[in-house]
C-alpha cells in the first residue's frame, strides 16, 4: 500500500499497519526495504514479503500466453465475463416482471437515473454515515497531531501515547454505542481477568477461544442484551443508543482483537525472550514479545478500541500495535493519496453495482425464485460480490454467516473448505508431483472445486441459506438432466 520512492512531500501521521500490509521505509539501521509491487494487484492489497527467500522451490516453467490453452482461455474470458454483468442488469429493470416484488427496497440513487439497492443493513449504516465517519476520521487525526505538537513542546515520554489514545478511544466508543459501552468494557475485563489468571497455563488458548466463541453466541442470542433485563430501573440506559446501536455486530471483529491480546500475553509467558531488542521489520513486530508490564490493561484498552481499528478494521495483532505505538511510522503524502483514490474507486464500484444490479433486493424477497439456472447463478454470484466488497466486514467470519448463522457458518467453512485442501496435500503432495505435466491441472480443478464450496458456504450463510442453495442446486442439476 506504499511507496518506496522519494517523496517530495512528507507529512507525520500515527499509522497503524496489519501483517497484510506493508509500511514505507523508515530509515531504521537493519531494517528491510521491501520491493514495490506494481499492476493490478496495487490497486487493491500488498502483502509483506517473506524474511527469507525460498531456495528449494523448482524451477518455474515457460510461461503459456502463446499456446492454444491460453488462447481457449481467453476466449472463454471474452464470452463469459460480459455475461456475468449482463445477466444481473437486464433482472434489474423495471420493466422486469420481478420488479414488482422487491421494488419498494429500493432507494432513489445518483447514478444514470438509477434507483439504488440500498437494502443491505449493514452497508447501509456505512453508506449512509460516510460524512460523519469523514468527520470522525479528520477529528481523529487533528487529535493525534495536537497530540504529537504539545508531547513535543512538554517532552512527554512516549508511553504518554498509548494514555492518550485509550482517552480518545473511550470517547469515541461511548459516541458510537452510548450506555453499550459498559457492555463492551465488562467483556473487555472480563477476557482480560481470565487472561492474567491463566498464564502459561496448557490450556489457556482453549479456554480463551472457548470464552469468546460463547460471548459471541451469547450477544446474539440476546440481541447485545437489554439493562432492563437486569432490573427495570435500569431501562433508561436502553435509551442511551449512540450513533450506532447495534455493537454486538461490530463486537465480532473486537473479539479477533481479545483473542489476540490473549494469545501474545500466552506465547510471551511461555517463550524465551528474543536475542535482538527492536523489531527490525514487520514479521518480528508481530512475533517478538514484550515484558510483562506491557500486557497491562491500559495498552490492553488501547489496542482492542482503537477507533481505526474498531471501526473499519483491519485486524492485528497486539504485539504489533504496541511496537507501533512506540515507534510511529512516517507517511509520505503521496501515498495517502494513493490510498484515497483507491478508498474511492471501491466505494464507486460498489455504488455501480447497487444502482445497476438490485441483487441484494431480489434475495431478501425471494424475487429469485422462478428464475433460470443461470439468473439464479448470478443472483447469488452478485449477492457474493457485495459482501466481499464491504468495506467495514472484509473478514471471514461475518459473510460466511456471522451474526446471522454462526455455528452453521463455521461448521460449513470447516468442512467444505479446509478439509478438502488439507486432503488433498496429503493425497497429492507438491514435493512429489508438482513437477508432473498432470499436475497443474489437477490443481486447477482443486481450486475451483475449493472456490466453488466457499461460495457454497457463503451462499447457506449469508444469502438464500440452507433451503435457497437447496433450490439452486435442484435448478442447476435439474437442467442438466432434462
Amino acid at each position: 500500500m506504499t511507496s518506496n520512492g522519494p517523496p517530495q512531500i512528507r507529512i507525520e501521521m500515527h499509522k497503524i499497519t496489519s501483517p497484510n500490509e506493508r509500511e514505507p521505509h523508515t530509515g531504521i539501521e537493519g531494517e528491510e526495504k521491501p520491493p514495490r509491487h506494481r499492476g493490478i494487484v496495487a490497486l487493491t492489497i500488498e502483502t509483506p514479503t517473506s524474511s527469507k527467500p525460498r531456495y528449494d522451490l523448482p524451477p518455474r516453467p515457460p510461461p503459456r500466453w502463446n499456446t492454444p490453452e491460453f488462447i481457449f482461455y481467453l476466449i472463454v474470458f471474452i464470452i463469459a465475463v460480459p455475461l456475468l454483468v449482463k445477466i444481473p442488469v437486464e433482472l434489474s429493470q423495471p420493466t422486469h416482471p420481478k420488479y414488482i416484488q422487491y421494488h419498494r427496497r429500493l432507494s432513489p440513487g445518483w447514478i444514470g437515473g438509477r434507483q439504488v439497492d440500498n437494502s443491505d443493513r449493514q452497508y447501509r449504516s456505512f453508506r449512509d454515515n460516510i460524512p460523519a465517519l469523514a468527520l470522525l476520521s479528520i477529528g481523529h487525526l487533528a487529535t493525534n497531531k495536537l497530540y504529537s505538537l504539545v508531547s513535543r513542546a512538554s517532552s512527554l515520554p512516549n508511553s504518554s501515547r498509548i494514555a492518550f489514545s485509550a482517552i480518545v478511544s473511550l470517547l469515541v466508543l461511548g459516541g458510537l454505542h452510548g450506555s453499550s459501552m459498559i457492555k463492551i468494557l465488562l467483556i473487555l475485563s472480563l477476557n482480560y481477568w481470565v487472561t492474567k489468571r491463566l498464564g502459561a497455563k496448557a490450556f489457556a488458548p482453549a479456554a480463551i477461544w472457548t470464552l469468546n466463541v460463547a460471548v459471541i453466541f451469547l450477544n446474539e442470542i440476546y440481541d447485545g442484551y437489554k439493562f432492563a433485563a437486569l432490573h427495570p430501573s435500569l431501562a433508561f440506559l436502553d435509551s442511551v443508543r449512540g450513533a450506532y446501536p447495534r455493537w454486538n455486530v461490530t463486537f465480532n471483529i473486537t473479539m479477533l482483537r481479545l483473542i489476540s491480546f490473549s494469545m501474545d500475553y500466552y506465547w510471551a509467558c511461555t517463550k524465551r525472550p528474543p536475542a535482538a531488542l527492536e523489531p527490525r521489520n514487520e514479521k518480528d513486530r508481530v512475533v517478538m514479545p514484550h515484558s510483562d508490564g506491557d500486557y497491562s490493561f491500559l495498552n490492553y484498552l488501547a489496542y482492542t478500541i482503537y477507533p481505526p481499528l474498531y471501526i473499519a478494521g483491519p485486524i492485528m495483532t497486539f504485539n504489533n500495535f504496541i511496537w507501533q505505538m512506540r515507534q510511529p511510522v512516517r507517511i509520505p503524502f503521496r501515498d495517502i493519496m494513493q490510498y484515497f483514490v483507491r478508498f474511492l474507486v471501491c466505494i464507486l464500484t460498489m455504488e455501480l453495482i447497487l444502482h445497476y444490479m438490485w441483487v441484494v433486493a431480489m434475495k431478501d424477497t425471494g424475487s429469485w425464485q422462478g428464475l433460470s439456472p443461470a439468473e439464479i447463478s448470478m443472483v447469488g454470484f452478485w449477492n457474493l460480490i457485495i459482501i466481499w466488497l464491504k468495506l467495514l466486514i472484509p473478514y471471514l467470519y461475518i459473510p460466511v454467516g456471522g451474526s446471522t448463522r454462526p455455528i452453521l457458518s463455521t461448521l460449513a467453512v470447516f468442512t467444505l473448505f479446509v478439509i478438502p485442501e488439507m486432503t488433498a496435500r496429503q493425497l497429492l503432495p507438491p514435493s512429489k508431483y508438482s513437477q508432473e505435466p498432470w499436475y497443474r491441472h489437477i490443481s486447477a480443478i482443486g481450486g475451483v472445486f475449493n472456490i466453488l464450496m466457499m461460495m457454497a458456504a457463503n451462499l447457506v450463510g449469508f444469502v438464500v441459506g440452507i433451503s435457497g442453495t437447496k433450490y439452486l442446486a435442484e435448478q442447476l442439476f435439474g437442467s442438466w438432466q432434462d
